[in-house]
């Protein structure tokens, strides 16, 4: 952070309001030698001038030093110091000045910015800058391009913080846009012609132009141009330089040519000017100086001005519950003077009937309606239900085993009301098949299929049993002595499958014929048994 001087005259300047300003001119500010390598020549030296070189090293200027790029300078009180570069251009500080420099290139494409922070310095530039020149003084709050002028810039701080940046054009036409502090141009800009000046003020948030009258261009103030600095506007116009004033006029204006320095108190010509406008929300400021040779005899602050209420105007609109707020601004600088509530205006309600049916239930809800913000207060809730005629729907169809599911509902909503069921049709069985056959001793099989669903159903058909046949009847004695028989014996034959079995069977009796000649004998079973032959 470079050490920044405050300037005693430079207050008294109708200066450019501003962080920082920027001159750009056509020369840099420095001298060319043999190797190329740019330097800045010390021409003149009055008083005492500090100097911290690149490598920090703390030096007094003196006349036919070299400053070079990075150097700080500090001009300091009853101090002046005069800096000629690449032969055809002049920088003049007076006292109280503080810059550091920047210079690179050769001289037909150099780059020279002053930096100055605080303090006055005059810009001489006697050709105009080549193509790919720039020369620039830079201070916190803008930038100035020139192409060859004379032309010059100031620095000060307020008491309350606030930095102005004075721009004094004497000769050509100085071309201005405005930076914020840091760094950001903000797109304001202006140029500048001959015997115009502009005033900058900035603080840490804007950078703006001061105007004046509705303006922001002003005439120069010669009246507050330091002896010594009309002195050397003088030498520049008996060099030829054409400005906007004569010699003669400087010398009348500012008394450059009268010998002034050893004055008395009394012989000082003070008049006050003011320097800062006093408003609502800030101090003014004066000055007492001396018209002869320009020194500021005294600097009184003037208090700011009271407030000037305005309407009252809503700043916050009052609802059904909430506040509102309103504001009283001062009619001046808009600075809020009073604030107050505006009280809840309270929920407007109008009775509202709504009526929704769904279906065949009908809900009709009566609620109280706020017709600002909506709120809604219900009070009742009823319900209606017109159900329509009774249609019976099958839910599941029967089949040939399972019973069928119906039920009863609202035609109109589907409400059910009942169930019932269907019974099962029943199988559809067709003709038998035979499955496997049966014989005398063992049943056979048969089944059948429902047409419908094709369950089969199966079925013995019993056994047929032997069908015998008497093939034989052989009678016998018993004892074999005895001589009618007592019993038979019986061979019976199965006529299906040959099955055979033997039988003894009683004789009941005799049979003979009229003449009781021996037919036969009587069979238990009812055959008749011949006799033996």
């Amino acid at each position: 952070m470079k050490k920044f001087l405050k300037s005693t005259k430079g207050k008294i300047i109708a200066g450019v309001a501003g962080t920082g300003c920027v001159a750009i001119g056509i020369a840099a500010a420095v001298l060319m030698q043999g190797d190329g390598y740019r330097t800045i020549l010390v021409e003149e030296c009055n008083g005492t001038s500090k100097v911290v070189t690149q490598k920090q090293e703390e030096l007094d200027a003196y006349q036919g030093m070299h400053f070079y790029s990075g150097y700080d300078v500090s001009v300091l009180e009853d101090s002046d110091l005069t800096m000629h570069m690449d032969m055809d251009k002049y920088v003049y500080a007076e006292e109280n000045t503080h810059f550091w420099l920047e210079a690179s290139g050769t001289s037909e494409d150099s780059k020279t910015t002053i930096h100055l922070d605080s303090g006055s310095e005059l810009n001489r530039i006697d050709k105009q800058l080549a193509e790919g020149e720039v020369y620039e003084v830079d201070t916190p709050n803008s930038t100035m391009s020139v192409r060859g002028t004379v032309f010059r810039v100031s620095v000060y701080t307020d008491e309350n913080g606030d930095t102005y940046t004075s721009l004094e054009v004497l000769e050509g036409e100085v071309d201005v846009r405005l930076k914020t502090e840091d760094g950001t141009y903000n797109g304001e800009e202006a140029s500048v012609a001959t015997g115009e000046a502009v005033l900058i003020r900035s603080d840490d948030k804007i950078s703006e132009f001061v105007k004046k009258e509705d303006t922001i261009i002003r005439a120069i103030d010669y009246t507050s141009l330091p002896k010594k600095t009309a002195e050397v506007l003088i030498s520049y116009i008996e060099d030829g330089k054409k400005l906007c004033i004569t010699a003669e006029e400087l010398s009348e204006i500012t008394g450059a040519l009268s010998d002034s320095a050893n004055a008395t108190e009394e012989e000082h010509d003070i008049q006050e000017r003011i320097v800062k406008e006093a408003t609502c929300s800030e101090e003014g400021s004066i000055e007492n100086y001396c018209t002869i040779c320009g020194q500021v005899m005294e600097t009184e602050s003037v208090p700011k001005l009271d407030h000037v209420a305005g309407e009252w105007s809503e700043v916050k609109k009052a609802g059904c519950v909430s506040q509102g707020e309103e504001q009283q601004l001062c009619s001046i600088c808009g600075m809020v003077l009073d604030t107050r509530s505006i009280a809840a205006a309270g929920h407007k309600y109008a009775e509202q009937t709504e009526a929704v049916t769904e279906k065949c239930t009908t809900t009709t809800t009566v609620k109280n309606v706020c017709s600002v913000c909506g709120d809604e207060i219900v009070v009742s809730v009823a319900q209606t239900v017109a159900h329509g005629t009774t249609v019976t729907e099958t839910l599941i169809n029967p089949n040939c085993e399972s019973i069928g599911i119906t039920h009863n509902v609202c035609s109109v909503c589907g409400m059910e009301y009942s169930r019932g069921s269907i019974a099962a049709n029943g199988h559809q069985y067709g003709g038998w098949t035979t499955v496997s056959a049966g014989d005398c001793t063992h049943a056979g099989v048969q089944s059948h299929e429902c047409e419908v669903c094709g369950h089969e159903e199966t079925q013995e058909t019993g056994t047929g049993g032997h069908q015998y046949v008497v093939m034989s009847h052989t009678y016998n004695r018993q004892p074999e002595t005895a001589e009618t028989a007592v019993t038979a014996d019986v061979t019976n034959v199965c006529s299906i499958c040959g099955d055979t079995t033997y039988e003894t069977h009683d004789i009941t009796g005799e049979i003979r014929d009229d003449k009781q000649n021996l037919i036969g004998y009587q069979c238990s079973c009812g055959a008749v048994v011949p006799p033996l032959q």
